[in-house]
Protein backbone atom coordinates (compact mmCIF):
# COMPACT_ATOMS: atom_id res chain seq x y z
CA UNK A 1 0.00 0.00 0.00
CA UNK A 2 1.22 3.45 -0.85
CA UNK A 3 -0.65 6.65 -0.18
CA UNK A 4 0.13 10.10 -1.45
CA UNK A 5 -0.13 13.12 0.89
CA UNK A 6 -1.58 13.82 4.31
CA UNK A 7 -2.36 11.59 7.25
CA UNK A 8 -2.17 8.81 8.02
CA UNK A 9 0.55 8.04 5.52
CA UNK A 10 2.87 10.43 3.70
CA UNK A 11 3.16 14.12 4.37
CA UNK A 12 2.45 16.40 1.41
CA UNK A 13 5.75 18.34 1.39
CA UNK A 14 7.75 15.13 1.29
CA UNK A 15 5.62 13.74 -1.51
CA UNK A 16 5.94 16.91 -3.56
CA UNK A 17 9.71 16.75 -3.11
CA UNK A 18 9.70 13.10 -4.17
CA UNK A 19 7.60 13.92 -7.22
CA UNK A 20 10.07 16.64 -8.16
CA UNK A 21 12.96 14.21 -7.81
CA UNK A 22 11.27 11.64 -10.00
CA UNK A 23 10.27 14.18 -12.64
CA UNK A 24 13.60 16.01 -12.79
CA UNK A 25 16.23 13.30 -12.38
CA UNK A 26 18.13 12.40 -15.52
CA UNK A 27 17.79 8.98 -17.07
CA UNK A 28 20.92 7.22 -18.21
CA UNK A 29 19.17 4.01 -19.22
CA UNK A 30 16.07 4.30 -21.45
CA UNK A 31 13.09 2.01 -21.02
CA UNK A 32 13.13 -1.14 -23.11
CA UNK A 33 9.67 -0.37 -24.50
CA UNK A 34 9.80 -2.97 -27.25
CA UNK A 35 10.49 -5.78 -24.79
CA UNK A 36 7.68 -4.63 -22.54
CA UNK A 37 5.19 -4.48 -25.39
CA UNK A 38 6.13 -7.97 -26.52
CA UNK A 39 5.77 -9.56 -23.10
CA UNK A 40 3.15 -7.67 -21.10
CA UNK A 41 0.03 -5.90 -22.29
CA UNK A 42 -1.57 -3.76 -19.61
CA UNK A 43 -5.05 -2.32 -19.99
CA UNK A 44 -6.10 0.46 -17.64
CA UNK A 45 -9.67 0.09 -16.37
CA UNK A 46 -12.31 1.37 -14.00
CA UNK A 47 -13.53 -1.54 -11.87
CA UNK A 48 -17.13 -1.30 -10.57
CA UNK A 49 -16.17 -3.54 -7.64
CA UNK A 50 -13.55 -1.03 -6.53
CA UNK A 51 -16.05 1.78 -6.92
CA UNK A 52 -18.62 -0.10 -4.84
CA UNK A 53 -16.34 -0.87 -1.91
CA UNK A 54 -14.87 2.61 -1.96
CA UNK A 55 -18.28 4.29 -1.87
CA UNK A 56 -19.59 2.13 0.98
CA UNK A 57 -16.56 2.73 3.17
CA UNK A 58 -16.59 6.41 2.22
CA UNK A 59 -20.16 6.65 3.48
CA UNK A 60 -19.11 4.70 6.58
CA UNK A 61 -16.60 7.42 7.39
CA UNK A 62 -13.28 5.68 6.81
CA UNK A 63 -10.80 8.59 6.65
CA UNK A 64 -8.71 6.98 3.90
CA UNK A 65 -11.80 6.78 1.67
CA UNK A 66 -12.70 10.41 2.28
CA UNK A 67 -9.73 11.96 0.45
CA UNK A 68 -11.21 12.33 -3.04
CA UNK A 69 -9.79 15.34 -4.90
CA UNK A 70 -12.38 15.50 -7.69
CA UNK A 71 -15.16 18.01 -7.11
CA UNK A 72 -17.40 16.63 -9.93
CA UNK A 73 -17.06 13.08 -8.62
CA UNK A 74 -17.86 14.10 -5.06
CA UNK A 75 -20.79 16.16 -6.26
CA UNK A 76 -22.25 13.12 -7.99
CA UNK A 77 -21.57 10.92 -4.96
CA UNK A 78 -23.15 13.27 -2.43
CA UNK A 79 -26.21 13.80 -4.59
CA UNK A 80 -26.73 10.16 -5.51
CA UNK A 81 -26.27 8.63 -2.06
CA UNK A 82 -27.75 11.42 0.07
CA UNK A 83 -30.57 9.20 1.28
CA UNK A 84 -28.49 6.06 1.81
CA UNK A 85 -25.95 6.99 4.47
CA UNK A 86 -27.69 4.73 6.97
CA UNK A 87 -28.02 1.75 4.66
CA UNK A 88 -27.29 -1.59 6.40
CA UNK A 89 -24.18 -2.06 4.24
CA UNK A 90 -22.83 1.30 5.40
CA UNK A 91 -23.65 0.55 9.03
CA UNK A 92 -21.90 -2.81 8.83
CA UNK A 93 -18.86 -1.27 7.15
CA UNK A 94 -18.62 1.18 10.02
CA UNK A 95 -18.86 -1.66 12.53
CA UNK A 96 -16.21 -3.69 10.69
CA UNK A 97 -13.84 -0.76 10.84
CA UNK A 98 -14.44 -0.23 14.54
CA UNK A 99 -14.30 -3.88 15.61
CA UNK A 100 -12.01 -5.54 13.06
CA UNK A 101 -9.93 -2.69 11.72
CA UNK A 102 -11.26 -3.22 8.18
CA UNK A 103 -9.72 -0.32 6.30
CA UNK A 104 -7.14 0.58 3.65
CA UNK A 105 -6.06 -2.51 1.65
CA UNK A 106 -8.56 -4.82 3.39
CA UNK A 107 -11.33 -2.89 1.63
CA UNK A 108 -9.77 -2.97 -1.82
CA UNK A 109 -8.75 -6.59 -1.33
CA UNK A 110 -12.37 -7.56 -0.74
CA UNK A 111 -13.32 -5.80 -3.98
CA UNK A 112 -11.03 -8.18 -5.84
CA UNK A 113 -12.57 -11.18 -4.08
CA UNK A 114 -16.12 -10.61 -5.34
CA UNK A 115 -17.35 -11.75 -8.73
CA UNK A 116 -19.25 -8.63 -9.78
CA UNK A 117 -21.45 -5.92 -8.28
CA UNK A 118 -24.67 -7.66 -9.31
CA UNK A 119 -24.15 -10.80 -7.25
CA UNK A 120 -21.43 -9.65 -4.85
CA UNK A 121 -20.63 -13.35 -4.79
CA UNK A 122 -17.33 -14.95 -3.88
CA UNK A 123 -15.06 -15.04 -6.91
CA UNK A 124 -13.24 -17.88 -5.16
CA UNK A 125 -14.75 -19.87 -2.29
CA UNK A 126 -14.08 -18.30 1.11
CA UNK A 127 -13.92 -21.81 2.58
CA UNK A 128 -11.27 -23.02 2.76
CA UNK A 129 -10.06 -19.49 3.37
CA UNK A 130 -7.93 -18.15 0.49
CA UNK A 131 -4.59 -16.84 1.69
CA UNK A 132 -5.12 -13.74 -0.44
CA UNK A 133 -8.10 -12.62 1.67
CA UNK A 134 -7.04 -10.11 4.32
CA UNK A 135 -7.06 -11.53 7.84
CA UNK A 136 -9.24 -8.71 9.12
CA UNK A 137 -12.20 -10.33 7.37
CA UNK A 138 -13.98 -13.07 9.31
CA UNK A 139 -15.73 -15.37 6.88
CA UNK A 140 -19.16 -15.15 8.48
CA UNK A 141 -18.98 -11.37 8.68
CA UNK A 142 -17.64 -11.09 5.14
CA UNK A 143 -20.57 -13.07 3.76
CA UNK A 144 -23.10 -11.05 5.75
CA UNK A 145 -21.47 -7.85 4.52
CA UNK A 146 -21.56 -8.96 0.88
CA UNK A 147 -25.25 -9.78 1.19
CA UNK A 148 -25.86 -6.21 2.33
CA UNK A 149 -23.66 -4.90 -0.49
CA UNK A 150 -25.79 -6.71 -3.05
CA UNK A 151 -28.85 -5.00 -1.63
CA UNK A 152 -27.01 -1.68 -1.63
CA UNK A 153 -26.35 -1.96 -5.36
CA UNK A 154 -30.04 -2.54 -6.09
CA UNK A 155 -31.55 -0.10 -3.62
CA UNK A 156 -29.25 2.80 -4.53
CA UNK A 157 -29.29 2.16 -8.30
CA UNK A 158 -25.51 2.02 -8.11
CA UNK A 159 -25.12 1.53 -11.84
CA UNK A 160 -26.75 4.92 -12.42
CA UNK A 161 -24.03 6.46 -10.26
CA UNK A 162 -21.37 4.80 -12.41
CA UNK A 163 -23.08 6.16 -15.52
CA UNK A 164 -22.96 9.71 -14.13
CA UNK A 165 -19.19 9.48 -13.89
CA UNK A 166 -18.55 7.78 -17.23
CA UNK A 167 -17.10 10.82 -18.96
CA UNK A 168 -14.57 11.37 -16.18
CA UNK A 169 -13.77 7.66 -16.08
CA UNK A 170 -13.07 7.64 -19.82
CA UNK A 171 -10.73 10.62 -19.64
CA UNK A 172 -8.82 9.21 -16.67
CA UNK A 173 -8.37 5.82 -18.34
CA UNK A 174 -7.18 7.36 -21.61
CA UNK A 175 -4.66 9.60 -19.89
CA UNK A 176 -3.17 6.88 -17.72
CA UNK A 177 -3.14 4.35 -20.57
CA UNK A 178 -1.07 6.72 -22.70
CA UNK A 179 1.41 7.21 -19.86
CA UNK A 180 1.75 3.49 -19.16
CA UNK A 181 2.19 2.67 -22.84
CA UNK A 182 5.06 5.12 -23.20
CA UNK A 183 6.78 5.10 -19.80
CA UNK A 184 6.32 1.77 -17.98
CA UNK A 185 8.52 -1.30 -18.39
CA UNK A 186 6.48 -4.06 -16.81
CA UNK A 187 8.64 -6.72 -18.43
CA UNK A 188 11.04 -5.89 -15.59
CA UNK A 189 8.90 -7.97 -13.22
CA UNK A 190 9.65 -11.17 -15.12
CA UNK A 191 13.28 -10.20 -15.49
CA UNK A 192 13.75 -9.41 -11.81
CA UNK A 193 11.52 -11.82 -9.91
CA UNK A 194 11.71 -14.70 -12.37
CA UNK A 195 9.53 -15.40 -15.38
CA UNK A 196 5.94 -16.45 -14.66
CA UNK A 197 3.32 -17.17 -17.28
CA UNK A 198 0.48 -17.50 -14.75
CA UNK A 199 0.30 -13.82 -13.77
CA UNK A 200 -2.20 -11.32 -15.15
CA UNK A 201 -1.51 -7.61 -14.53
CA UNK A 202 -4.49 -5.34 -13.89
CA UNK A 203 -4.25 -1.57 -13.42
CA UNK A 204 -7.36 0.04 -11.96
CA UNK A 205 -8.04 3.74 -11.42
CA UNK A 206 -10.08 4.84 -8.42
CA UNK A 207 -10.95 8.53 -8.49
CA UNK A 208 -12.57 8.22 -5.07
CA UNK A 209 -9.36 6.93 -3.47
CA UNK A 210 -7.57 10.22 -4.04
CA UNK A 211 -4.03 9.76 -2.67
CA UNK A 212 -4.59 6.13 -1.67
CA UNK A 213 -2.97 3.34 -3.70
CA UNK A 214 -3.21 -0.40 -3.09
CA UNK A 215 -1.78 -3.69 -4.28
CA UNK A 216 -3.97 -6.81 -4.20
CA UNK A 217 -4.01 -10.28 -5.68
CA UNK A 218 -6.35 -13.23 -6.07
CA UNK A 219 -5.80 -16.71 -7.48
CA UNK A 220 -8.43 -17.83 -9.93
CA UNK A 221 -8.53 -20.92 -12.14
CA UNK A 222 -4.82 -21.57 -11.92
CA UNK A 223 -3.80 -17.97 -12.53
CA UNK A 224 -2.79 -15.15 -10.22
CA UNK A 225 -4.49 -11.86 -10.96
CA UNK A 226 -2.49 -9.00 -9.50
CA UNK A 227 -3.88 -5.51 -9.14
CA UNK A 228 -2.37 -2.08 -8.83
CA UNK A 229 -5.25 0.13 -7.69
CA UNK A 230 -4.17 3.69 -8.34
CA UNK A 231 -5.82 6.71 -6.79
CA UNK A 232 -6.19 10.07 -8.51
CA UNK A 233 -4.57 12.76 -6.41
CA UNK A 234 -4.12 15.34 -9.16
CA UNK A 235 -7.19 16.85 -10.79
CA UNK A 236 -6.88 19.60 -13.37
CA UNK A 237 -8.83 22.85 -13.28
CA UNK A 238 -8.22 23.16 -9.53
CA UNK A 239 -10.16 19.99 -8.77
CA UNK A 240 -13.05 20.69 -11.12
CA UNK A 241 -11.66 18.84 -14.13
CA UNK A 242 -10.29 15.35 -14.73
CA UNK A 243 -7.48 13.26 -13.22
CA UNK A 244 -3.98 13.90 -14.52
CA UNK A 245 -0.99 11.58 -14.26
CA UNK A 246 2.68 12.56 -14.38
CA UNK A 247 5.54 10.14 -15.14
CA UNK A 248 6.31 9.68 -11.43
CA UNK A 249 3.04 7.73 -11.21
CA UNK A 250 4.84 4.78 -12.83
CA UNK A 251 6.85 4.29 -9.64
CA UNK A 252 3.63 4.02 -7.65
CA UNK A 253 2.23 1.48 -10.11
CA UNK A 254 5.42 -0.58 -9.79
CA UNK A 255 5.21 -0.34 -6.00
CA UNK A 256 1.66 -1.69 -5.86
CA UNK A 257 2.31 -4.51 -8.33
CA UNK A 258 5.43 -5.27 -6.32
CA UNK A 259 3.37 -6.18 -3.28
CA UNK A 260 1.87 -9.16 -5.10
CA UNK A 261 5.40 -10.48 -5.66
CA UNK A 262 7.06 -9.44 -2.41
CA UNK A 263 4.38 -10.05 0.20
CA UNK A 264 4.21 -13.85 -0.29
CA UNK A 265 8.01 -14.06 -0.10
CA UNK A 266 8.15 -12.07 3.12
CA UNK A 267 5.30 -14.12 4.58
CA UNK A 268 7.28 -17.33 4.04
CA UNK A 269 10.09 -15.99 6.21
CA UNK A 270 8.16 -13.82 8.67
CA UNK A 271 9.28 -15.85 11.67
CA UNK A 272 12.91 -15.34 10.60
CA UNK A 273 12.33 -11.59 10.36
CA UNK A 274 10.74 -11.39 13.81
CA UNK A 275 13.87 -10.59 15.81
CA UNK A 276 14.71 -7.67 13.52
CA UNK A 277 11.13 -6.46 13.34
CA UNK A 278 10.54 -6.58 17.07
CA UNK A 279 13.83 -4.81 17.73
CA UNK A 280 13.63 -2.04 15.15
CA UNK A 281 9.93 -1.31 14.80
CA UNK A 282 9.75 0.51 18.16
CA UNK A 283 12.57 2.78 16.98
CA UNK A 284 10.63 3.92 13.90
CA UNK A 285 7.11 3.30 15.17
CA UNK A 286 6.01 6.92 14.94
CA UNK A 287 7.12 7.21 11.31
CA UNK A 288 5.63 3.86 10.38
CA UNK A 289 2.27 4.53 11.96
CA UNK A 290 2.23 7.90 10.22
CA UNK A 291 2.21 5.90 6.99
CA UNK A 292 -0.48 3.47 8.24
CA UNK A 293 2.08 0.71 8.90
CA UNK A 294 0.96 -0.27 12.37
CA UNK A 295 2.91 -3.50 12.93
CA UNK A 296 6.41 -4.70 12.22
CA UNK A 297 5.17 -7.33 9.77
CA UNK A 298 3.84 -4.59 7.49
CA UNK A 299 7.16 -2.78 7.82
CA UNK A 300 8.95 -5.88 6.55
CA UNK A 301 6.68 -6.21 3.53
CA UNK A 302 7.21 -2.56 2.69
CA UNK A 303 10.96 -2.90 3.16
CA UNK A 304 11.31 -5.45 0.38
CA UNK A 305 8.88 -3.67 -1.95
CA UNK A 306 10.75 -0.38 -1.56
CA UNK A 307 14.13 -1.95 -2.19
CA UNK A 308 12.70 -3.53 -5.33
CA UNK A 309 11.48 -0.09 -6.39
CA UNK A 310 15.10 1.03 -6.23
CA UNK A 311 16.16 -1.83 -8.48
CA UNK A 312 13.44 -0.92 -10.98
CA UNK A 313 14.74 2.65 -11.03
CA UNK A 314 18.32 1.45 -11.43
CA UNK A 315 17.35 -0.71 -14.40
CA UNK A 316 15.11 1.82 -16.12
CA UNK A 317 16.09 5.31 -14.99
CA UNK A 318 19.73 5.14 -13.98
CA UNK A 319 21.87 5.23 -10.84
CA UNK A 320 21.29 8.86 -9.93
CA UNK A 321 17.55 8.48 -9.68
CA UNK A 322 17.87 5.16 -7.85
CA UNK A 323 20.08 6.80 -5.22
CA UNK A 324 17.59 9.60 -4.78
CA UNK A 325 14.82 7.07 -4.19
CA UNK A 326 17.00 5.27 -1.63
CA UNK A 327 17.41 8.52 0.27
CA UNK A 328 13.69 9.16 0.10
CA UNK A 329 12.85 5.78 1.63
CA UNK A 330 15.45 6.27 4.34
CA UNK A 331 13.76 9.57 5.18
CA UNK A 332 10.52 7.64 5.68
CA UNK A 333 12.10 5.40 8.31
CA UNK A 334 13.35 2.54 6.13
CA UNK A 335 16.97 3.07 7.15
CA UNK A 336 18.15 -0.25 5.73
CA UNK A 337 17.02 0.44 2.15
CA UNK A 338 20.55 1.07 0.84
CA UNK A 339 21.91 -2.18 2.25
CA UNK A 340 18.94 -4.19 1.03
CA UNK A 341 19.05 -2.63 -2.43
CA UNK A 342 22.76 -3.35 -2.73
CA UNK A 343 22.11 -6.96 -1.73
CA UNK A 344 19.46 -7.19 -4.44
CA UNK A 345 22.09 -5.85 -6.82
CA UNK A 346 24.19 -8.90 -5.96
CA UNK A 347 21.17 -11.06 -6.72
CA UNK A 348 20.94 -9.45 -10.16
CA UNK A 349 24.58 -10.35 -10.80
CA UNK A 350 24.13 -14.00 -9.77
CA UNK A 351 21.05 -15.02 -11.72
CA UNK A 352 22.79 -18.15 -12.93
CA UNK A 353 22.75 -19.27 -9.29
CA UNK A 354 19.48 -17.61 -8.19
CA UNK A 355 16.93 -17.85 -10.97
CA UNK A 356 14.17 -16.28 -8.85
CA UNK A 357 14.04 -13.88 -5.93
CA UNK A 358 12.41 -16.68 -3.95
CA UNK A 359 15.66 -18.63 -4.13
CA UNK A 360 17.57 -15.60 -2.85
CA UNK A 361 15.36 -14.96 0.20
CA UNK A 362 17.71 -16.72 2.69
CA UNK A 363 20.32 -14.05 1.87
CA UNK A 364 17.78 -11.34 2.66
CA UNK A 365 16.96 -13.06 5.95
CA UNK A 366 20.68 -13.11 6.75
CA UNK A 367 21.01 -9.39 6.06
CA UNK A 368 18.26 -8.49 8.50
CA UNK A 369 19.51 -10.97 11.07
CA UNK A 370 22.91 -9.26 11.08
CA UNK A 371 21.73 -5.67 10.59
CA UNK A 372 23.10 -3.30 13.23
CA UNK A 373 22.66 0.10 11.65
CA UNK A 374 20.52 3.13 12.37
CA UNK A 375 18.26 4.16 13.86
CA UNK A 376 19.75 3.91 17.32
CA UNK A 377 17.54 3.25 20.29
Amino acid sequence: MKCIWEIPVMALPVILLFAFIIDSAGSSEPNNVAARQDRIKLKVTIDPRVELMGVIFHLAGNPEYNKCKSMPYMGNLNEHFAGHRNHPAVKMAKKLRETRGVSYDAVMGMAMHIEDINSCGEIVPFEPRPDTLDGRWRIDEAREFLDSCRNFVKETDFKAFLAKNQSQYNTAVARLQQLIDTEANLAWFDEFFGSRDDVDFNLVISILNGPGNYGCRVRLEGRTKIYSILGAWRIDWLGWGNPTFNPNVVGTVVHEFGHSYCNPLVEQYMEDFSSFGEKYFPRVEKQMKGQAYGIWQTMMRESLVRACEVRYAMANDGRERAEQIVNYHISRGFHWTKELSELLGQYEQQRDKYQTLDAFMPKIVELFRNYDGPPEK
